[in-house]
């Protein structure tokens, strides 16, 4: 499986415990995945048109963490809690798909 994994940038989660240094550099990150994440989500679309066996293949994370709690250590990486989420919702994507084939 490949899953396009959640950031800061699609997670609804908090992040006003970053320090103030590390919170000024992610506006300029932010416009990075805001142009190339629904880049990445619109070619998988049309792949999945014509070769449905992908789509079984790819999960989209983006919006698997949206917590109040701190679970992001920077834009991209999660503590211990963000990774018990991910694993979860793997999991529970990974059967779903497998019941679909």
């Amino acid at each position: 499986y490949s899953v396009l994994q959640p950031t800061l940038f699609t997670a609804k989660s908090n992040y006003d415990y970053f320090l103030e240094e590390d919170k000024r550099i992610l506006g300029i990150i932010k416009k990075q995945f805001d142009v190339v994440y629904p880049l990445i989500i619109k070619e998988m679309n049309k792949k999945c048109i014509n070769k449905p066996n992908f789509c079984s293949s790819f999960i989209d994370g983006t919006e698997w963490i949206n917590e109040k709690d701190e679970v992001f250590i920077d834009f991209n990486h999660v503590t211990q809690k963000g990774n018990e989420i991910i694993v979860e919702k793997l999991i529970s994507e990974i059967k779903s798909h497998k019941d679909l084939q």
